[in-house]
């Protein structure tokens, strides 16, 4: 009996890599094709010339790709809540400003279902500390499923108050399809929906409501959700601590983009993919920065022994060589600096990046606006380490 154990156990414990592995591949794979279509259309945004309607659609379809994108998210963020691995980036934050983000993101759902919606900020505390994407995260999942469960002409309420001392409520009612009273809990569960036909009307994974369970519950919060029954519209409320903020912690400033402007950076842009390569170069010299591209490990050793770069940036599943082993060639040849592109994007993958000597590492499909703030930071260094050489080939010494 031992011995059958023992074997059963090893068999599930390799089915749940095998599957923890087929998640980051199936990743990897979406990402990939996302990513060119993603800057593409980041890009097309900028111009100023397009008519209203043309901007309008080019809004729906990043729309579209974010979301496509957030569900490949989900799944990997399950990954990490089975494993314990769910991390939070810890900044000093306005609870309001963060509800109001992720309203934002919402609001054209909202009016294309010509909802009754009302937003009262009635809580006069609101400072805390938190992973602000995360917790924009778990609001916007929760207005997300009011919305796709209320019908067209619906109503849909979210109000804020400081229920006790030190601690910031959030409730989102809505007159939607509800749920039973007795599987409230059910709510929470992965892969739960309220019910099949349910599921196939609106669509999802059945992720977000768990997932926003763990975000909260590591900020020390809870989360529970209310219904008189089905059909009788749904209430879920959101309670967090507010915390202040140790010396410790600096909020997080954006760089200006203005910085990006003079001079620009020498970037060696190594990509496979030709859409992502030829797009994200054409991207990169409209903001002023010289670039070089390869589509392989060798021809990026080359243009490196040959010119002077700032900084490389480079996907990880090169066809030759793998973008790690790239990075760490580049580091102690040229001391370079790097930031890895990838549709990887978990904890042993970032880890994995780091060692290999990438400053920083962007999971695909990556938005214009990180890369912005990312190359602003990158050139205020130099100009800080070097304020006569800045955007002439800077070489960094290693470490």
């Amino acid at each position: 009996m031992d011995a059958e154990l023992r074997l059963a156990k090893e068999v599930a414990e390799r089915a749940n890599l095998a599957k923890d592995g087929f998640l980051a591949t199936l990743s990897h794979e979406f990402r990939t094709p996302l990513t060119p279509a993603l800057m593409a259309v980041s890009a097309l945004q900028q111009e100023q010339t397009f008519s209203p309607r043309v901007q309008i659609d080019l809004a729906m379809i990043r729309r579209s790709i974010l979301l496509e994108t957030r569900l490949i998210d989900d799944l990997l963020d399950l990954t990490r809540i089975t494993h314990n691995k769910l991390e939070l980036l810890e900044e000093p934050l306005d609870l309001h400003s963060v509800l109001r983000d992720a309203v934002d993101v919402c609001a054209s759902r909202i009016e294309g279902k010509d909802l009754d919606f009302s937003l009262t900020l009635d809580a006069d505390q609101t400072d805390t500390v938190g992973d602000i994407v995360r917790l924009q995260q778990v609001f916007w999942n929760v207005i997300r499923n009011a919305i796709h469960f209320t019908p067209a002409g619906g109503t849909i309420r979210i109000s804020t108050s400081n229920s006790k001392t030190d601690e910031f409520t959030v409730t989102i009612a809505d007159s939607g399809v509800g749920f039973d009273p007795a599987d409230a809990e059910k709510l929470f569960e992965s892969f739960r929906q309220i019910s099949a036909d349910v599921a196939r009307r609106t669509g999802g994974l059945g992720l977000g409501l768990a997932i926003s369970r763990a975000i909260v519950n590591l900020h020390g919060g809870r989360i529970w959700g209310e219904s008189p029954g089905p059909n009788l519209g749904a209430t879920i409320h959101i309670e967090l601590p507010l915390r202040r903020a140790s010396p410790s912690i600096v909020p997080t400033g954006e760089a200006s983009l203005s910085d990006v402007a003079a001079g620009g950076l020498r970037i060696l842009l190594v990509e496979d993919h030709e859409d992502t390569r030829r797009i994200f170069e054409l991207i990169l010299k409209q903001k002023g920065h010289l670039v070089e591209t390869a589509g392989t490990a060798e021809a990026a050793l080359n243009l490196a022994g040959s010119q002077e770069f700032d900084l490389v940036i480079s996907d990880l599943g090169l066809p030759d060589v793998s973008g790690t082993d790239l990075m760490t060639i580049l580091r102690e040849r040229h001391s370079l600096r790097g930031v890895a592109l990838s549709g990887y994007g978990m904890e042993e993958d970032i880890r994995k990046s780091k060692s290999a000597g990438f400053d920083r590492h962007l999971v695909k499909p990556v938005d214009l606006a990180k890369i912005d703030q990312l190359l602003a930071e990158f050139t205020e260094e130099i100009r800080r380490a070097h304020p006569a050489d800045a955007g002439k080939g800077i070489r960094w010494e290693s470490g």
